[in-house]
């Protein structure tokens, strides 16, 4: 009787010693490809979308873009949408809240003239129609989950570290993100999104271009694999030279910002 207990001790220690090893190797994985994604310090890029409905009908969406890199992972960023002229002039600034497990976001919306803070509990819902959510918008800091390494697989030839991301946030449309990240370049290539019943909801398929010291997304497109909608978003022309004025990195100052 004593050995089985003994025997069964062993395994339960065991079994918390890998789990332990498991979330060390998933959280360092998750900063080594966050430091791989940094450095750049601020930038300006265009982005142009393609939003596909579940009936084929495709329609697009032109935004430039504005970050400002913040410590631990972080950024500020600035949404100025160009196209179509339903959403012309629309404008969102994000930024990490003090906690840091979500980011507080504004949207101002030049029809109303009107700014509004997205609350949190709204931040699982679409962005402007696509099927990114508002919290996939946000920053990346390490802070906003935890993390499991799960093993590895093969993606189009490649070895990929697999990720389990679980959000921390309560109000988080998500279960948990897994992430493969391929290993050879420590940058992620295909996330799947999980909701709360733990069901896949969409894929994500990554292009990143390196820049020397840190590489940054170039192409992402978003699968739905519920309702069949796509998302398919292009960055180009990035400028890092880019003359910023912080001082429209705020809530009470973005939206006059052109």
């Amino acid at each position: 009787m004593k050995n089985i207990i003994y025997i069964s001790l062993f395994c339960l220690i065991s079994m918390g010693i890998y789990a332990q090893n498991d979330a060390q190797k998933g959280y360092e994985i998750a900063k080594k490809t966050q430091e791989n994604m940094s450095g750049y310090k601020k930038y300006y890029a265009e982005m142009d979308m393609v939003l596909t409905k579940e009936n084929g009908k495709s329609f697009q969406r032109k935004v430039k873009t504005y970050h400002l890199e913040q410590p631990n992972f972080s950024e500020k960023t600035i949404n100025i949408f160009d196209e179509p002229a339903d959403v012309k002039g629309t404008k969102m600034f994000s930024q990490p809240d003090e906690k840091n497990t979500v980011d507080d976001q504004w949207l101002f919306l030049p029809a109303l003239s009107k700014t509004k803070r997205i609350a949190n509990e709204n931040k699982s819902g679409p962005f402007m129609g696509s099927e990114l959510a508002f919290e996939d918008l946000g920053s990346n800091k390490l802070t906003k989950f935890t993390y499991q390494f799960g093993g590895t697989k093969i993606r189009n030839g490649r070895e990929c570290l697999i990720l389990l991301m679980f959000p921390v946030s309560k109000y988080s449309g998500y279960h948990h993100v897994e992430s493969w990240i391929d290993k050879e370049r420590m940058l992620p290539i295909y996330s799947r999104y999980f909701d709360k019943r733990n069901e896949l909801v969409k894929v994500l398929e990554e292009e990143l271009r390196d820049f020397g010291k840190f590489s940054l997304p170039s192409k992402m497109k978003v699968h739905n694999e519920k309702t069949g909608r796509e998302t398919v978003i292009v960055w180009k022309n990035f400028n890092f030279n880019v003359n910023i004025d912080e001082k429209f990195f705020n809530a009470n100052v973005f939206e006059t910002m052109n």
